[in-house]
């Protein structure tokens, strides 16, 4: 039978919040003012602890794209993958989804970032399916700041895996090992249905969870972090 790995973005695989850092490099590009950066922190910050509500995260992240024209975005995006985002690969990343693979496992990274940003990211990873919150977009390409489909953030990301899986006619029984590597507690309904939870780089309400659950943990190097 197959096996299954799934595998979240963020602190996981690279050693920093995507969509944080984007925002971060956007600013420095002088698209976006320190206001909409201040209150747009304020957001993430409510993410990183587990209490924000699902409508104002995904409000929040894609009111990004939203702010500026695509084809600006599009010419930033090529250098902020090379200059921010590629050295902040964990070396142990690599070494884990070529395994997965050298296995001939199904892979796919899931994560609660827009897709815009994520699709790419798996490019670097070697990971040919990836999902995302999917950005809507007007007649002339440009962002809206609303989203198509359902958000791939706690329970979301079990229904888009699971509409992700049909599209391929499987579903989560149909493997024999299940395996989700995951650092947040917000992918806590996830982590609860796959076979092999993994938690990496897990923050401290995870890690809570994960030690009374006997799951396996794990910190990747920070050697990763491209400092």
């Amino acid at each position: 039978m197959r096996k299954l790995a799934i595998f979240d973005l963020d602190h996981t695989l690279i050693a920093c919040d995507s969509d944080q850092a984007w925002v971060a490099y956007l600013h420095q590009q002088h698209l976006l003012d320190d206001i909409f950066v201040e209150k747009h922190n304020g957001c993430y910050q409510r993410y990183a602890d587990g209490t924000i509500a699902t409508a104002d995260f995904v409000r929040a992240q894609l009111k990004v794209l939203a702010q500026i024209p695509k084809s600006i975005l599009d010419q930033h995006l090529v250098v902020f993958l090379e200059q921010v985002i590629a050295p902040k690969i964990y070396p142990e990343s690599r070494l884990l989804i070529q395994h997965h693979q050298n296995n001939a496992d199904d892979v796919v990274l899931i994560s609660a970032t827009n897709h815009y940003l994520v699709a790419p990211i798996a490019q670097l990873l070697g990971i040919r399916d990836s999902i995302g919150i999917v950005a809507e977009q007007d007649d002339n390409g440009n962002f809206t700041g609303h989203y198509v489909g359902t958000p791939s953030f706690r329970d979301g990301k079990i229904i888009c895996l699971q509409n992700w899986l049909l599209q391929k006619n499987r579903s989560l029984g149909d493997y024999e090992e299940s395996h989700f590597y995951s650092d947040s507690i917000n992918d806590l309904p996830l982590l609860q249905m796959v076979s092999h939870p993994h938690v990496v780089n897990g923050d401290s309400k995870l890690s809570d969870i994960a030690l009374a659950n006997g799951w396996q943990m794990s910190e990747f190097l920070k050697s990763g972090d491209g400092n």
